[in-house]
């Protein structure tokens, strides 16, 4: 779980320790990295049949 949570803390902590500003390119990178560990790992089927799976009534 905290392959996800590391670009986020690490953009925090450069951002509190650092005085970085937070420009797009971070965040785009971060969700990049995120999306990466999420595909390597194999969880990323499973993740889009849960978002695109819809209750019928």
């Amino acid at each position: 779980m905290f392959l996800y949570l590391e670009p986020v803390s690490t953009l925090v902590a450069s951002v509190l320790l650092l005085q970085e500003k937070v420009l797009f390119i971070s965040i785009a990178g971060g969700i990049i990295i995120i999306m990466g560990v999420i595909m390597v790992n194999g969880q990323l089927v499973p993740l889009l049949f849960s978002l695109f799976k819809k209750k019928r009534p």
